[in-house]
């Protein structure tokens, strides 16, 4: 159940039309450089939530919000206006009728709709307060991911308590809560409520994953995107966070991870086990005549990605401290 493959129909950013990749329907690691496409990769397949394809050649439609004071329609195409990029970020002030193909094209083994979460890179919980109604009058510059998942948080939970929930609760030593604008954490050990913007970054960032797990906006089913998730986080607790991973792929979670951390991905590959289903994707630029040209290698182990940014740094460092070591530093 999930994501199976991608395929790029135009041009998004770095990555080029044509680019194509397949995933594993647990855990899918995405590494590599600084500009290789892994957020554009990640919000690509988030935001075709609502232009779900098959392998059809069906075009799909999207209408703009109508305006009544308006009663002419144009009917234009995104070959022929270049501009229009992706049916979600399209505004008028005239009504259209746009038929359009899509940006990507999202291979599922699945009827759609699937359950999609995205959760950012940018801690945005401690500062939730009016966020998605002043997204709502266009008053921020805030992602519409951003915004998702302030919503998804406030969900109210009409289920009983999941384990992984209480499971993540002991660990940060407390329970996250909201009064449906604000967050907070209820700490055991304090017997108080502390504003998720005083709490510690790690511990929110945990919070935000209970919370999800809580309200079953992250459940059997549901795909999860999730942008550094080590962002914050003591490496002292990257294990944890990967057990908790691991489960959520054995409750049915399919997972796309971008990050930049050699310790979160090597843990993911140390722990897991035979049984578990965990890819890993090295996402690099390849010059030709023309420009760049964005290409991955792909494994089950980590360890046999090529190229691979994480652990290239690692040796780097070793040998810059072993010609530190042999007397170099003044060179």
């Amino acid at each position: 159940m999930g994501i199976t493959g991608v395929e790029f129909n135009a041009d998004v950013r770095v990555i080029k039309h044509g680019f194509a990749m397949e995933f594993s329907k647990g855990i899918n690691v995405i590494i590599g450089g600084n500009g290789t496409g892994k957020t554009t990769l990640l919000k690509s397949l988030f935001n075709s939530k609502n232009n779900p394809r098959k392998n059809t050649d069906v075009k799909n439609k999207a209408v703009p919000k109508q305006n009544p004071a308006i009663k002419d329609r144009e009917h234009i195409t995104v070959d022929e206006n270049p501009a229009i990029k992706n049916s979600e970020h399209i505004t008028a002030d005239v009504e259209l009728h746009i038929e359009i193909k899509n940006v990507i094209e999202v291979h599922l083994d699945n009827e759609p709709p699937l359950p999609y979460v995205y959760i950012p890179e940018k801690d945005i919980l401690s500062i939730a307060l009016g966020l998605p109604e002043t997204y709502e009058y266009g008053r921020t510059e805030l992602d519409v991911t951003d915004v998702e998942i302030i919503k998804k948080a406030r969900v109210s939970p009409q289920v009983p308590e999941q384990p992984l929930y209480r499971e993540i609760c002991d660990f940060i030593k407390g329970e996250p809560e909201h009064d449906g604008e604000r967050f907070f954490m209820k700490r055991f050990n304090l017997d108080t409520i502390i504003p998720f913007s005083e709490e510690a970054s790690g511990y929110r960032k945990l919070g935000l994953l209970a919370l999800l797990v809580r309200n079953e906006q992250i459940k059997h089913g549901t795909v999860l995107f999730w942008d550094e998730p080590e962002n914050s986080l003591n490496p002292e607790i990257m294990p944890t966070l990967v057990d908790f991973l691991i489960k959520l792929q054995r409750m049915g979670v399919q997972i796309f991870l971008a990050t930049h951390s050699e310790i979160l991905a090597s843990y993911i590959c140390t722990l897991r086990k035979s049984t578990d289903h965990v890819e890993f994707f090295s996402l690099y630029k390849e010059e030709y005549q023309d420009g760049e040209e964005v290409k991955y290698d792909s494994s089950e182990r980590f360890d046999l990605l090529s190229p691979n940014k994480l652990t290239a740094e690692i040796v780097n460092l070793y040998e810059a401290r072993l010609e530190k070591g042999l007397g170099d530093d003044d060179e």
